[in-house]
Protein backbone atom coordinates (compact mmCIF):
# COMPACT_ATOMS: atom_id res chain seq x y z
CA UNK A 1 0.00 0.00 0.00
CA UNK A 2 2.80 2.43 0.94
CA UNK A 3 4.69 1.47 -2.20
CA UNK A 4 1.77 2.37 -4.48
CA UNK A 5 1.23 5.65 -2.62
CA UNK A 6 4.90 6.57 -3.08
CA UNK A 7 4.76 5.54 -6.72
CA UNK A 8 1.70 7.73 -7.26
CA UNK A 9 3.46 10.69 -5.63
CA UNK A 10 6.51 10.11 -7.82
CA UNK A 11 4.36 10.02 -10.96
CA UNK A 12 2.61 13.25 -9.96
CA UNK A 13 5.96 14.98 -9.37
CA UNK A 14 7.25 13.75 -12.74
CA UNK A 15 4.10 14.99 -14.50
CA UNK A 16 4.41 18.35 -12.72
CA UNK A 17 8.03 18.80 -13.85
CA UNK A 18 7.07 17.99 -17.44
CA UNK A 19 4.20 20.47 -17.25
CA UNK A 20 6.52 23.20 -15.93
CA UNK A 21 8.93 22.59 -18.83
CA UNK A 22 6.09 22.85 -21.34
CA UNK A 23 4.91 26.10 -19.76
CA UNK A 24 8.42 27.58 -19.95
CA UNK A 25 8.75 26.57 -23.61
CA UNK A 26 5.37 28.15 -24.37
CA UNK A 27 6.35 31.38 -22.62
CA UNK A 28 9.66 31.53 -24.49
CA UNK A 29 8.06 30.94 -27.88
CA UNK A 30 5.39 33.58 -27.22
CA UNK A 31 7.94 36.29 -26.45
CA UNK A 32 10.05 35.70 -29.55
CA UNK A 33 9.99 38.56 -32.03
CA UNK A 34 9.08 38.01 -35.64
CA UNK A 35 11.59 38.39 -38.45
CA UNK A 36 10.55 41.95 -39.33
CA UNK A 37 11.03 43.11 -35.72
CA UNK A 38 14.38 41.31 -35.61
CA UNK A 39 15.66 43.05 -38.74
CA UNK A 40 14.50 46.43 -37.45
CA UNK A 41 16.21 45.82 -34.08
CA UNK A 42 19.61 44.99 -35.61
CA UNK A 43 19.48 47.70 -38.29
CA UNK A 44 22.73 49.67 -38.43
CA UNK A 45 24.62 47.53 -35.90
CA UNK A 46 27.94 45.79 -36.34
CA UNK A 47 26.08 42.52 -35.82
CA UNK A 48 24.06 43.12 -38.99
CA UNK A 49 27.16 43.70 -41.10
CA UNK A 50 28.92 40.66 -39.60
CA UNK A 51 26.02 38.36 -40.52
CA UNK A 52 27.28 38.43 -44.13
CA UNK A 53 30.95 38.05 -43.17
CA UNK A 54 31.62 34.30 -43.50
CA UNK A 55 34.54 32.26 -42.19
CA UNK A 56 35.27 28.56 -41.65
CA UNK A 57 34.70 27.07 -38.22
CA UNK A 58 35.63 23.37 -37.94
CA UNK A 59 35.64 23.24 -41.75
CA UNK A 60 32.02 24.49 -41.83
CA UNK A 61 31.11 27.96 -43.13
CA UNK A 62 29.66 30.21 -40.44
CA UNK A 63 28.95 33.92 -40.28
CA UNK A 64 31.00 35.98 -37.89
CA UNK A 65 27.81 37.52 -36.48
CA UNK A 66 26.32 34.10 -35.62
CA UNK A 67 29.56 33.01 -33.96
CA UNK A 68 29.69 36.22 -31.91
CA UNK A 69 26.05 35.74 -30.94
CA UNK A 70 26.68 32.21 -29.63
CA UNK A 71 29.78 33.26 -27.70
CA UNK A 72 28.12 36.42 -26.33
CA UNK A 73 25.11 34.44 -25.13
CA UNK A 74 27.48 32.15 -23.24
CA UNK A 75 29.40 35.11 -21.79
CA UNK A 76 26.29 37.03 -20.67
CA UNK A 77 24.97 33.83 -19.05
CA UNK A 78 28.20 33.58 -17.06
CA UNK A 79 28.08 37.27 -16.17
CA UNK A 80 24.48 36.95 -15.01
CA UNK A 81 25.47 34.40 -12.35
CA UNK A 82 28.40 36.54 -11.21
CA UNK A 83 31.35 35.29 -13.29
CA UNK A 84 33.19 37.65 -15.58
CA UNK A 85 34.24 35.70 -18.72
CA UNK A 86 37.65 37.40 -18.87
CA UNK A 87 39.21 40.47 -17.34
CA UNK A 88 38.76 42.64 -20.44
CA UNK A 89 35.11 41.69 -21.04
CA UNK A 90 32.47 44.44 -20.74
CA UNK A 91 28.71 44.21 -21.11
CA UNK A 92 28.71 47.59 -22.84
CA UNK A 93 30.64 46.06 -25.75
CA UNK A 94 27.94 43.37 -26.14
CA UNK A 95 25.17 45.98 -25.96
CA UNK A 96 26.89 48.15 -28.57
CA UNK A 97 27.59 45.24 -30.96
CA UNK A 98 24.01 43.90 -30.90
CA UNK A 99 22.19 47.23 -30.37
CA UNK A 100 20.58 46.13 -27.10
CA UNK A 101 19.69 48.22 -24.04
CA UNK A 102 18.74 47.03 -20.57
CA UNK A 103 19.93 45.00 -17.60
CA UNK A 104 21.71 41.65 -17.73
CA UNK A 105 18.50 39.59 -17.72
CA UNK A 106 17.05 41.62 -20.62
CA UNK A 107 20.29 41.40 -22.60
CA UNK A 108 20.40 37.61 -22.21
CA UNK A 109 16.73 37.37 -23.22
CA UNK A 110 17.36 39.47 -26.34
CA UNK A 111 20.37 37.35 -27.32
CA UNK A 112 18.26 34.19 -26.97
CA UNK A 113 15.59 35.78 -29.18
CA UNK A 114 18.23 36.69 -31.78
CA UNK A 115 19.52 33.12 -31.76
CA UNK A 116 16.02 31.71 -32.24
CA UNK A 117 15.44 34.12 -35.15
CA UNK A 118 18.64 33.04 -36.89
CA UNK A 119 17.71 29.35 -36.84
Amino acid sequence: MAFTRNLAKLMILKAWSILKKLILITIKTNRVMNNKQFLKQIEGTQFQSDLTNMFEYNSTPMSRGRYNLIVSKRDVGLWQIGMKPNRHWKISDVKWYFGIKGNKAHVLEQLEDYLINLQ
